[in-house]
Formats: C-alpha cells, sequence, structure tokens
C-alpha cells in the first residue's frame, strides 16, 4: 500500500460503554487503521475478557496482515491515553511508544474523554465526561459549548458537589459512576449518556495533533495507583 495510514488503538476504558458494530462503528476495545485523508481502511476488536497484554500485539498483527500492510506502513500511531484502568493504559501507551521507536513513525496522546464524546452530538452541551470512577468521585473534562471536542477542559477528581456547581446539560459516564454523583446529575436535571469508546474515533482524534515525543509519552493517570500511595505509605513509616 503506497498510502502511509493512521493506527489508532483504544483500550482505555475495557468495560465502559457499549460493544460491537454500532451505526458504522466498531465500539469497545479494539485497534484500527485509517488513511491520511480520514477513510477508515479496517478495524479489529479486543477479544472480550482478554487480557490487554496478551491480546493487544496479536490485534494489531491481525488488523495489519487484514489491510495487507506491516508496521513500516505506519505514519502514525494515536493511543487513547487515559484516564482509564492502569494496565489497559500502561499496555496500550507502551506498545505504541514501542511501535514508534521501532519504526520512527510519528505518536500521540488522545486524551480518553475526548474519545468518549467524540461519536455523540454536540447539541449534549455542555457536558461533563467522568471517566475513572472510584470512592465517589471520577476524573472530569468540561465540554462546554459547540466548540465538543476542541474547547474541552480537564477538570481533575470531581464529586457530586461539582456536578451540582457546574450544573451541566449532560453527564457522560458509564455504569460505575458514583451514586452520589448519579443523583446530583438528577437534581439538576443533566442526563445521564454512556461513553462511546472506538479506535476509529482515536484515529480521527489523534489525526492532526503535533507529534510528541515516544519517550516524554505517558498514561494519563485519574489518581495514584493504589500500589503506589501504599508504598509510600510504607516508606514513610519506614522513614
Amino acid at each position: 500500500m503506497s498510502v502511509r495510514l493512521i493506527l489508532g488503538i483504544e483500550t482505555s476504558n475495557p468495560t465502559a460503554g457499549p460493544r460491537g458494530e454500532v451505526a458504522g462503528a466498531l465500539l469497545g476495545p479494539g485497534v484500527a487503521l485509517m488513511t491520511p485523508g480520514g477513510s477508515i481502511v479496517a478495524a479489529e476488536p479486543l477479544r472480550e475478557g482478554s487480557r490487554h497484554d496478551d491480546a493487544l500485539m496479536p490485534a494489531i498483527a491481525w488488523l495489519c496482515g487484514r489491510a495487507g500492510v506491516s508496521a513500516r506502513d505506519l505514519a502514525r500511531v494515536a493511543v487513547s491515553a487515559g484516564p482509564g484502568g492502569y494496565t489497559g493504559l500502561r499496555i496500550a501507551v507502551t506498545t505504541a511508544k514501542m511501535i514508534a521507536e521501532a519504526t520512527g513513525c510519528e505518536v500521540v496522546a488522545v486524551p480518553s474523554a475526548h474519545v468518549a464524546a467524540w461519536r455523540l452530538p454536540v447539541d449534549l452541551a455542555p457536558a461533563i465526561v467522568c471517566l475513572a470512577s472510584k470512592k465517589g468521585a471520577a476524573h472530569g473534562t468540561l465540554l462546554a459549548d459547540a466548540a465538543w471536542i476542541a474547547g474541552a477542559a480537564p477538570l481533575g477528581l470531581v464529586d457530586a458537589d461539582a456536578i451540582r456547581q457546574l450544573s451541566p446539560r449532560t453527564v457522560i459516564a458509564d455504569r460505575y459512576l458514583p451514586e452520589a454523583m448519579r443523583a446530583a446529575a438528577q437534581e439538576v436535571g443533566a442526563q445521564v449518556v454512556e461513553p462511546e469508546f472506538a479506535a476509529e474515533s482515536v484515529c480521527r482524534i489523534g489525526r492532526d495533533p503535533a507529534p510528541e515525543d515516544p519517550a516524554t509519552l505517558t498514561p494519563i493517570y485519574a489518581r495514584e495507583a493504589d500500589a503506589v500511595t501504599q508504598w509510600r505509605a510504607r516508606k514513610s513509616g519506614a522513614d
């Protein structure tokens, strides 16, 4: 194939949102190839229930085989970089960095909140995308107006009080959204809408941003990992 392609990787929130082919896109964890002009060449899901460290590279190899291309045909890798699950994010970002370092292609990190909202109508704004819910809070991203993704602003961790204060029209969140936040959305009249994660969306969002240095590419974490917090506590106790 003479046209170099964009590879999109989406494994950020593997249990969030719908899965399968919906309105022409393959939703859920998976990978996709797109031409620079925006035509999707092929998409491949990750097996449901599979470990991403076992499934991601085989899915990429199978996808490239179906499309008749190799890693050397990639112009760019766009990876959904979080917030989301720690393991899925680490593996996806490491894989993207490895491909970029090995082939010399460009790499770009795409915020997973942008992916979650990309396929949803802009008339849902103002909206808050809530990901990586835990202990009564979630990582929030504000989509304030019709600029939608272009105007997205990360809020950091938000809780029920933030929903009440911001009073969005829509909360984009999965089934793990804390009940207190769900109740707050109902109080302010906001509808709760499921996110839609798709590797095709990662390709489209990641087509235009400036490339990043693979060596400094890191996941976007909502909060410090429990293992790190526990290590810090043990170290502090030892000191």
